[in-house]
């Protein structure tokens, strides 16, 4: 998240502040969001060291966890966790993207595992 803030910085001021104000302190309130965080720091070193098992197995442990966790607070959505739960699916879907750049390509075959 570090390089993302300081390298791929957000477009706007107002952006910034939602990304190192206002998603850390949610973070610390809501597993899901805090998971995913985890999740996206972890596929980012995995791609800075794509040798690192651990960091992959890391990766995997966290967004397994964010997901489940997700899917509860989903459940049980309320204006108490409703933003918590979009910025959380915000953060799932760029590691979901980033999945899906690392899949094979040659012979391709859509991503149906989800139906």
């Amino acid at each position: 998240m570090v390089r993302f803030l300081t390298i791929e910085e957000p477009t706007s001021e107002r952006s910034r502040e939602i990304w190192v104000l206002e998603m850390p302190g949610l973070a610390l309130k809501h597993g899901s969001l805090l998971y995913s965080i985890y999740c996206i720091t972890t596929m980012h070193l995995s791609k800075m060291e794509p040798l690192n098992l651990e960091v992959l197995e890391a990766f995997n442990i966290y967004f397994g966890h964010a997901i489940r966790i997700h899917r509860h607070e989903v459940s049980q959505i309320n204006k108490a966790n409703a933003d918590a739960a979009l910025f959380t699916a915000s953060v799932i879907r760029l590691c979901a993207l980033v999945l899906l750049q690392d899949r094979e390509m040659t012979p391709y075959t859509p991503p149906t595992n989800g139906f």
